[in-house]
């Protein structure tokens, strides 16, 4: 086996890219004050979780390297569409119409990538993830976003 099919191996591709990501953000946020573990600076926790996603990265490169190579069958197209629908869902429709709604309909479209995703299963965790959003994020951490926003009605 060469080390070129060793690439197209779906862990040693993922893994190299984990650690791209990690090398560049933590070269992005090494301009930032670090400060100590007591008093934090603004680029400790970039510079840790970007050194956590590189270590990461490499640790999923090198299982990929030392399994061989499975081969990728192809980009899972649906899936793709998916995620990247939902975040755009996100980023667009959290202010207007607010955390709850945003995340409920964010969940659903997520679940539409999966051929195994069923209707009844999608909604309860869609429910319980806007339920969950709403208590770690606005009531635990007090973040400035309303549940239901100005589009439905809120505030």
């Amino acid at each position: 086996m060469s080390a070129l099919s060793k690439l197209r191996d779906k862990d040693v591709l993922s893994g190299a890219i984990f650690s791209g990501v990690g090398i560049w953000f933590t070269a992005q946020s090494l301009s930032l004050s670090m400060g100590s573990l007591r008093s934090m600076g603004p680029g400790y926790l970039p510079v840790a979780l970007s050194l956590l996603l590189l270590v990461f990265g490499v640790a999923v490169l090198l299982r990929g390297v030392l399994r061989g190579a499975g081969g990728i069958a192809g980009i899972p197209l649906r899936g793709l569409a998916a995620v990247i629908g939902a975040l755009l869902i996100f980023a667009f429709c959290v202010r207007g119409a607010g955390l709850g709604p945003t995340v409920f309909v964010m969940v659903l479209v997520t679940c539409l990538g999966s051929v195994k995703a069923r209707p009844i299963p999608s909604v309860i965790l869609a429910a319980g993830l806007a339920v969950f959003s709403w208590a770690a994020f606005i009531w635990g951490l007090g973040l400035p976003l309303s549940m239901i926003g100005p589009w439905l009605g809120g505030y």
